[in-house]
């Protein structure tokens, strides 16, 4: 009975584990697959929109070809009327009303030539010489006073400023069908080729249907497009509310737009657009084509549907497989955990049979390794840790032996048998200080500012011992004061300069640098003693015995123990120049 009871509750567990497993697995993809949609739809139609401004920029392309292929037409035609001769004479000399009549007859079968061969149909042409006279290839809707009021046009006195090919719009044209329409007007002077002089305007009214014509047929649904002038104004557009009108706010996200190379998001009327637009030279004018977004939203919203569909049906498909496979390996594992269970009990290096499935197999197998590998890290740590302990012990053996000692206090017996109490105090303090700092302590690690102190105190016992003969200067790095380092770090290689650099020279400079910069601590010590020849290796201040008798290999090995290879030491010196020992250490 009581073991039905264990094996129910070991059900209940089992199926707790299989459901959490489920539950937890179920959840990420769920939240992986909402991800994924949002991403997925939200990239889809960042790229739609791209691909639709695309094709955008290649119905701009089309339309600026026709747009150039008129200014084309337009401007030979006005090339040509400059090159006629008698229609310079008709413009510049004064005549009477007879003749002014017969010349006009006279001028008008040659420029009907030049009009059919260079010409458009939608020309409108109407010039005005330098003394008053004016022609036009249509006379309906011309009066006596169609010049005057040409002349009294806003766009006329803007135009006279310059006199170049430019663009203009008017609320109704000069003659024929366009007297009475919103017109486009090409202005440009008629120049003498010779002298380069002027000797009358000319004006192209082309009527705004016309002229609309030309990028209509290159729409699609959802687009339109606006010919803004370099003013703001309006010339033509397929939005005919906005012709005529001055857009500072449209010119402005123009100038945005071609400033950044790429489309911006705009709205016209509350609604929504993408807005392109590109500066046509030639015709001093710029071409807009606005898109409404809600459309292309409403094009790419059947795709949005695709995508959540086949993201459930992948999630679906996705769940189901995951249930079968997570079903099959906790049974799995349960087993292998309770065969695990059985063998801790009894020894914790207990290896487990290796039995059951592919997976079973291998995670029993991943177990005996691990023990395996469990024992040699716990022997190798333990023969680290005493090595560590090893070399702290012999740092310290190595900077306060007997020998230092038994020589300070003779110094300080001295310097009382002198009588010079305040270089015994002195002294004392300083030699109490060091004892306290590497002995009376244990911590491992001090701060740099405690290990300069240190420093301090050792050099101030070794000048008193040994005169003024060795300066030692302090170069540290305020921020580096609080970060810690093994204690001893840099005292054996200041008493290796202290006893060998100076053996051949008096007087001597030991220079002591710290610094901290990206997190890299530098400390290094610099002197200008006798340096180390590293070809004898018979002469007293060899390298081989500098870096062994003085106790810069104790110290690699310090470095190595505490950072790993986060640390480094270097020796570089020359005979008779000085020597420099630098430790590196990434914080």
């Amino acid at each position: 009975m009581r073991l039905r009871k264990i094996k129910s509750a070991d059900k209940i567990i089992r199926l707790s584990l299989f459901t959490k497993i489920v539950l937890v697995t179920l959840c990420g993809l769920i939240i992986s697959t909402v991800v994924v949609a949002t991403v997925t739809i939200s990239t889809g139609e960042k790229l739609y929109i791209n691909t639709y401004n695309t094709s955008n920029q290649k119905i701009g392309d089309r339309i600026v070809d026709e747009l150039k292929n008129l200014n084309y037409k337009a401007y030979n035609l006005m090339e040509e009327y400059g090159r006629s001769n008698n229609l310079k004479v008709y413009c510049t000399e004064y005549m009477p009303k007879t003749k002014r009549f017969y010349k006009r007859y006279s001028l008008q079968n040659e420029l009907f030539r030049i009009n059919n061969n260079y010409g458009v149909p939608m020309f409108n042409i109407f010039v005005i010489g330098n003394n008053k006279n004016y022609y036009t290839d249509n006379y309906i809707g011309v009066t006596s006073t169609t010049k005057d009021k040409i002349m009294e046009m806003g766009f006329y006195k803007q135009y006279k400023q310059n006199p170049s090919n430019t663009y203009h719009y008017i609320t109704s044209g000069f003659n024929g069908y366009a007297s009475s329409q919103p017109s486009i007007v090409i202005t440009k002077g008629l120049e003498e080729p010779i002298n380069n002089t002027f000797f009358g305007d000319m004006f192209i009214s082309i009527t705004e249907e016309n002229y609309s014509s030309l990028y209509k047929k290159y729409m699609v649904r959802g687009n339109d497009v606006i010919i803004l002038s370099k003013t703001g104004q309006v010339l033509s557009s397929s939005m005919k509310k906005y012709i005529g009108e001055e857009r500072g706010d449209i010119l402005t996200m123009v100038k945005e737009s071609i400033k950044s190379s790429k489309y911006i998001r705009t709205q016209f009327d509350q609604k929504p657009y993408l807005l392109t637009a590109r500066y046509i030279q030639n015709m001093d004018f710029y071409l807009v084509i606005l898109s409404d977004t809600s459309i292309v939203s409403k094009v790419f919203l059947k795709s949005k549907y695709y995508i959540i569909l086949l993201s459930g049906i992948i999630a679906l498909l996705t769940c189901s497989i995951i249930l079968i496979i997570t079903k099959k390996t906790t049974s799995r594992l349960t087993k292998l955990v309770d065969t695990m269970e059985v063998a801790t009990e009894s020894n914790f290096k207990q290896k487990v049979p290796i039995e059951g499935g592919y997976e079973v197999r291998r995670l029993s197998a991943a177990y005996n390794q691990m023990v395996l590998e469990l024992e040699s890290y716990i022997d190798k740590l333990m023969e680290e840790q005493e090595q560590r302990r090893s070399a702290e012990l012999s740092a310290l053996q190595m900077q306060i032996n007997p020998h230092f000692m038994y020589n300070t206090l003779a110094s300080i017996k001295y310097l009382a048998w002198q009588g010079d109490n305040k270089a015994v105090d002195e002294m004392i303090n300083a030699f109490i200080a060091l004892l306290q700092n590497t002995i009376s302590k244990t911590d491992e690690m001090v701060t740099v500012e405690e290990e300069i102190n240190n420093l301090k105190n050792y050099a101030k016992i070794n000048s008193m011992r040994y005169g003024e003969k060795i300066q030692v200067s302090y170069y540290i790095d305020d921020r580096a004061l609080d970060l810690l380092i093994p204690k001893l770090l840099l005292q054996p290689i200041v008493e290796n300069a202290f006893f060998h650099a100076f053996s051949n020279k008096e007087n001597g400079d030991i220079k002591i640098f710290v610094s901290l910069l990206n997190d890299i601590l530098t400390c290094e010590i610099i002197d200008n003693g006798d340096g180390i020849n590293n070809k004898a290796s018979n002469e007293k201040t060899s390298f081989k015995t500098y870096c062994k008798s003085i106790g810069l290999e104790n110290t690699k090995q310090r470095l190595k123990l505490v950072y790993n290879d986060k640390a480094s030491l270097s020796v570089q010196s020359t005979p008779n120049i000085g020597t420099s020992v630098k430790i590196v250490i990434a914080c």
